[in-house]
């Protein structure tokens, strides 16, 4: 079975279904040959292609097109599932393995119990799954080396923490957590309750008012990376869902800086010494890159 892993429209919806799909193969006693590939979508808003669908090779005839760029090369150097060729016959994938088990001959339900993602509230409180899941997909986020121009970016923004006892709160737009109206107030409540065992607080968000508020209340305890950020409380441009009018348009250039920041802001979180932040695909992301990193959730509600 050939399959090549494409990508959700989120940077790390898209990630960890590649890291899923990786601790898949290596549990599938070699029935699976994957390739990973991530484009930016964007450019095909409403298509076929759109995110947790598959399609066969043979039903179309542009997967030329569609692989000719791979994102993931700019960042990373070729591994044994990326690279530049693909088989003939394959099946494109933009949805998770837990999506499609009924076609998989195994799938690893002692790592992946709730499938890899990382919106699903309930696998932070299951501990035991919930380091299952982080060493399994930390093994499988080994085996990407930073490309050397990308690997000198992470260096100069680990400058920000080092020497430094550093929490970090990781801050979504407020639509992903259910039932607040700015999810900058429960935040910082978070910080406030832990803050004066660290000597600062590394906030992760691409929102300028958060960033703001943030240091009204800290001053100059919160570190933030520098980078532009969204005027407002809204999600990253090429994840944007219909709910906000949409998804928006994006040159190659454009996706290719917003994927870059996304990782930017994940790997510099891992690197701290604790971390709070709520149910999202970054959050674990950052949990699997440092699985002994310490973290706790900083809202809880019904259903989220």
């Amino acid at each position: 079975m050939n399959v090549i892993a494409g990508n959700c429209a989120g940077v790390f919806s898209g990630f960890l279904l590649q890291l899923a799909w990786m601790e898949t193969v290596e549990k599938s006693g070699g029935d699976i040959n994957l390739f990973l590939h991530t484009r930016n979508k964007t450019h095909y808003p409403g298509s076929s292609y759109s995110n947790y669908r598959w399609i066969q090779s043979s039903e179309v005839n542009n997967f030329d097109e569609v692989l000719e760029k791979n994102v993931l090369l700019d960042f990373f150097e070729p591994n044994e599932y990326l690279g530049k060729e693909y088989p003939k016959e394959f099946t494109y994938f933009e949805a998770y393995p837990a999506d499609i088990k009924d076609q998989l001959k195994s799938y690893p339900e002692d790592t992946l119990k709730y499938d890899g993602r990382g919106s699903k509230k309930e696998q932070y409180l299951d501990i035991e799954n919930l380091n299952r899941t982080r060493l399994a997909l930390h093994h499988q986020w080994n085996k990407f080396k930073l490309k050397d121009q990308f690997e000198q970016k992470v260096k100069e923004e680990e400058k920000l923490i080092e020497g430094k006892k550093v929490m970090c709160l990781m801050l979504r737009q407020t639509g992903h957590y259910q039932g607040v109206s700015n999810a900058v107030i429960p935040a910082i409540e978070s910080v406030k309750n832990k803050i004066d065992d660290y000597d600062a607080v590394l906030l992760t968000t691409m929102i300028q008012p958060f960033v703001d508020e943030f240091k009204k209340v800290f001053g100059d305890k919160c570190i933030v990376a520098e980078r532009p950020r969204l005027s407002l409380d809204t999600d990253w441009k090429g994840g944007r869902n219909s709910q906000q009018g949409g998804q928006e348009s994006m040159t190659d250039e454009e996706y290719a800086i917003e994927y870059q920041n996304a990782f930017l802001d994940v790997i510099l979180s891992s690197k701290s010494d604790f971390i709070i932040g709520g149910s999202s695909n970054m959050y674990l992301a950052a949990l699997l890159m440092n699985p002994s990193l310490s973290h706790d959730l900083f809202y809880f509600a019904d259903g989220y």
